[in-house]
């Protein structure tokens, strides 16, 4: 049968995990199981791990990402600051996508100071051959500031969807 994903053509389906996941001795071939299984194309299936884990398991992750990679998983750093690690060993172990953290975005249409750090971040990650997704955009100014920032740049949040719980999510994609 056709499921909800490929009915409505979704690209990705993003899960958001924790180093648990990845210490699981039987994560990896559990995952390439279910990829073999259900046919996901290249890329539709991708993981999400926040930036302090990957810093705290860096080898761990550098050696499992390749691996994922291989069989077609997409690798995403969420709530991405910078704190802990620099762009330049996120994309060394093999993460495709830079979420970056709300607490980047929140003021950027009040103080220039914001907005200015949230830019380099964005055309850093760009720049990188990475592909960079804004988190918490909650409003018009702010949508328009990163628009023009970028016109490579994701972005997501209360300005576009509030959190939906399953049943709402379902009829949200039917609908639209």
């Amino acid at each position: 049968g056709s499921s909800l994903f490929k009915t409505r053509n979704f690209k990705r389906l993003s899960l958001n995990t924790d180093y648990s996941y990845f210490a699981d001795e039987n994560f990896l071939n559990n995952i390439s199981e279910l990829v073999a299984k259900y046919d996901f194309p290249k890329n539709f299936l991708s993981f999400e791990i926040v930036e302090s884990e990957l810093s705290d398991h860096y080898e761990t992750f550098k050696n499992i990402c390749s691996k994922l990679r291989a069989i077609g998983i997409h690798m995403a750093v969420d709530q991405y600051t910078g704190k802990y690690l620099p762009l330049e060993k996120v994309k060394a172990i093999g993460i495709q996508e830079v979420k970056i953290a709300r607490n980047l975005v929140k003021d950027i249409d009040v103080n220039k100071s914001s907005l200015a750090g949230l830019t380099d971040v964005v055309k850093s990650t760009v720049s990188l051959g990475l592909k960079a997704s804004v988190v918490g955009v909650e409003n018009k100014d702010q949508y328009l500031l990163i628009r023009d920032m970028t016109r490579e740049s994701l972005m997501q949040g209360f300005f576009f969807y509030a959190p939906l719980e399953l049943p709402q999510l379902i009829e949200t994609v039917k609908v639209n």
